[in-house]
């Protein structure tokens, strides 16, 4: 079903015509297979962010969790620049 957002990461989407050449290529919608296994049938499918699609392309949940786990130990913000101070004092 249509919401306009992605279901994953929250943000908005767009597809076709509302499509602007200045819109970031991550919040194109793109239809996903919640299940791969099952195709694009009825109830496995969701519109999500192209980002979010690119993120789970094919990273098993373990791999996704090591990222997890390795940012948050590194306390990594979003443009993937490390925030963990290499002064002594901290």
């Amino acid at each position: 079903m249509w919401t306009g957002r992605c279901p994953i990461l929250g943000c908005a989407i767009v597809y076709g015509h509302r499509m602007s050449k200045d819109l970031p290529d991550r919040y194109k919608a793109e239809l996903d297979r919640i299940d791969p296994a099952k195709g694009y049938t009825i109830g496995n499918v969701a519109w999500v962010s192209s980002r979010a699609n690119r993120v789970k392309l094919d990273a098993t949940e373990e791999e996704l969790e090591l990222i997890l786990k390795y940012m948050r130990q590194h306390k990594l913000n979003t443009k993937g620049e490390d925030n963990v101070s290499n002064d002594a004092t901290n």
